[in-house]
């Protein structure tokens, strides 16, 4: 492995710790693949992810920790910031292919699933950080199947869903 494409394998890791790590949104498998840098707002703090990227047709609005914007300082040095903010560390500025992230798990000795990530960000915010089911459900893009309640629910909790992340 070059130093180039051992750079691109810790970006890689770290990205999947932001994905881990971040208020996630809709992380199936391959997913962090498809970041780019036109989508964060560095001054704000802010991960806009459009519409047309979320499973339910919804942006979805992403507060970045202090962790999480290191970690894109680093992918920034890297990329340029812009393009894909992981991009393929063999160059070429294409995406990560689609079973990257699960051969970085497998090759760490991490018996994981990159999806996993999400099921570990519910159950680390409810047991560890004692946030509201609400704010866990929005950090996780989940859409409220009650049409009352979603008639009812104007906000999108962000600067709960900060704080969490800042946890």
């Amino acid at each position: 492995m070059t130093g180039e494409q051992s750079q691109g394998s810790e970006l890689t890791a770290r990205g999947r710790t932001l994905q881990g790590s971040r208020y996630e949104r809709h992380w199936a498998v391959g997913e962090a693949r498809l970041d780019r840098w036109d989508e964060i707002e560095t001054a704000e703090r802010l991960w806009t992810v459009r519409p047309e990227r979320m499973k339910m047709g919804r942006e979805h609005r992403v507060p970045l920790s202090a962790g999480a914007l290191e970690i894109l300082d680093a992918a920034r040095e890297r990329t340029g910031g812009t393009g894909w903010v992981f991009s393929n560390p063999r160059g070429g500025g294409g995406t990560l292919s689609t079973s990257t992230l699960s051969s970085l798990l497998t090759k760490l000795g991490i018996a994981a699933v990159p999806h996993g990530f999400r099921s570990s960000f519910d159950g680390w915010a409810s047991e560890r950080a004692n946030a509201p089911r609400e704010v866990i459900d929005l950090a996780l893009a989940h859409v409220e199947t009650n049409k009352t309640r979603e008639a009812f629910a104007r906000s999108d909790l962000f600067e709960r869903g900060r704080r969490l992340m800042e946890q």
